[in-house]
């Protein structure tokens, strides 16, 4: 997203996914492999996320902090999406908004570290 812009960085994820399942021997289908609403979901969190920093923030301090946020937990989505509607066939395939919050990034910030 940084190099490339949000759309050409989605695009570029859609089809290395969907590659590197296919390397491996993953179906992409309704119930494996690519999963679009997550993909997308991931995408814009990061995008919102980079776009709470200053300008002249190293993108390696930018990139540390987001693995030391929310973003970073496995469950993130889970604040935003049902489970059932997360991992339906319909989410995997499309991307379907989110059932219980708007996606936004969670505002968070170590002591000292504040975005």
């Amino acid at each position: 997203m940084h190099h490339f812009g949000v759309e050409a960085a989605l695009e570029m994820l859609r089809a290395g996914i969907r590659r590197l399942n296919d390397f491996h021997g993953t179906l992409n289908s309704t119930e494996s492999g690519y999963h679009e609403t997550i993909t997308a979901a991931y995408v814009r969190l990061i995008e919102g996320f980079l776009a709470l920093f200053e300008a002249g923030v190293p993108l390696e301090r930018q990139v540390d902090l987001l693995i030391e946020s929310p973003l970073a937990e496995r469950s993130v989505l889970l604040r935003f999406w049902s489970r059932e509607l997360l991992m339906s066939a319909r989410a995997r395939a499309e991307w379907v908004p989110p059932d219980l919050a708007p996606l936004e990034v969670p505002r968070w910030g170590p002591p000292g570290n504040r975005l």
